[in-house]
């Protein structure tokens, strides 16, 4: 594994915290489910640390903690259980969007979060070397933000103590946008622009299957076609059924059905390409989907794509980023340590073994960004394909 080449450690260690950190997935999504609206934030120490941290909104921690801990994680790690915190993960990212939404209109090129420690709203504002003028002051954001969402939101409003502002200059897209069936494949269209497939998806009314890519991918012509290497033949996509999410970076592109009716290549894998240290071989890998993931700080991550066509990951570094690129909403957005992908790259699968995490979407100032599959499927209203272990 190249994680164990380079940490200078034995495969067998590093595999073991990856089983820790699948069990913790399912541990906090089980109680997310059971518990809803209690979870304020959870992350993971590095590899190969087997260390999980759950953080719960007030001191009302359930009750049944403890023992679903000892079920799921068992002895294979520790899970820290934090209380005290004033917001869930969804108010959490609600307040986000609001901000984001309030403060379009006066900045069109920034990122906006929230420090899941201090929980103060972090907003990056991107301008050009030319503009001179002074730069906005946390009170006088808090003014518009609280000014422009009364009309949507009277229950919401933040404090200027609550704001953490850094003015950036920069010049030109902050973000580099990687665009120029199967997961993995490559797709283009009559203009001869390539991103790369992510994960099939179906629609169930009407019964459609589909690709999940990059949405800039899909703008403003969609894919008509895709190439999957591993058979080395071309398949249509069909025009009219390309569709992009009212937010963020989610793009639905229907497959076409071939001479005998079926859905080509609508299987539940994607296709990825390592190096295998131990072998000293490439290895082409057509990988099932058993489901998919939220993201978490710190969890180990890989993604692929068509033209750097190998395998690359890293950690998770940030969640819940409300990205506004030229007043285009990005949404809810993940970056990582990993920013080796090049354009045609965008779309592309990111995920954590079998399971799906989200589409590549670019780089940003030595960050890989992708999009989360949890919410390209809630946008685009589309079930992902998977099959069982």
């Amino acid at each position: 594994m190249v994680i164990a080449r380079e940490l200078g450690i034995e495969k067998n260690i590093v595999l073991d915290a990856l089983d820790f950190q699948d069990k913790f997935y399912k541990l906090f999504t089980t109680i997310e489910k059971n518990y809803p609206e209690t979870i304020a934030s959870v992350r993971l120490d590095r590899l190969p640390a087997k260390k999980g941290y759950i953080s719960f909104v007030g001191e009302n921690i359930p009750l049944e903690i403890e023992s679903l801990i000892a079920a799921i994680v068992g002895q294979s790690g520790k899970v820290a259980v934090i209380s005290g915190k004033k917001f869930s993960r969804k108010q959490r990212t609600d307040r986000v969007k609001q901000v984001s939404k309030s403060l379009s209109k006066t900045h069109k090129n920034m990122i906006v979060s929230i420090d899941p420690e201090t929980e103060k709203m972090i907003i990056k504002i991107f301008r050009p070397s030319k503009d001179k003028s002074k730069p906005p002051t946390a009170r006088e954001t808090a003014l518009i933000i609280n000014e422009n969402a009364l009309n949507k939101n009277k229950n919401f409003k933040v404090n200027e103590s609550e704001l953490q502002i850094e003015t950036i200059e920069k010049d030109g897209p902050f973000i580099e946008l990687h665009a120029i069936h199967r997961g993995g494949s490559k797709i283009q269209n009559s203009l001869d622009a390539y991103c790369t497939s992510g994960f099939t998806v179906y629609k169930s009314s009407p019964y459609i299957y589909g690709m999940l890519t990059a949405g800039h991918c899909l703008e403003p012509y969609g894919m008509n076609w895709f190439y999957d290497y591993s058979m080395a033949v071309w398949g249509y996509l069909g025009y009219g059924q390309a569709d992009v999410g009212t937010s963020g970076d989610a793009g639905f592109q229907s497959l076409g059905l071939n001479s005998t009716g079926y859905y080509d290549f609508a299987t539940p894998y994607f296709h990825t390409r390592y190096y295998n240290y131990y072998t000293n071989q490439y290895v082409n890998e057509s990988r099932p989907v058993y489901g998919s993931m939220w993201p978490v700080v710190n969890a180990y991550v890989c993604r692929f794509g068509r033209v750097t066509n190998i395998e690359s990951c890293g950690y998770i570094t940030h969640i819940d980023l409300d990205i506004t690129i030229e007043n285009i909403d990005f949404g809810n957005m993940v970056l990582t340590s990993n920013a080796t992908s090049q354009k045609g790259d965008s779309g592309g699968p990111w995920y954590s073994g079998n399971y799906a995490l989200g589409t590549n979407t670019g780089n940003y100032y030595g960050y890989g960004v992708f999009m989360p599959i949890h919410e390209s499927l809630s946008l685009l209203n589309v079930n992902l394909s998977t099959t069982s272990p």
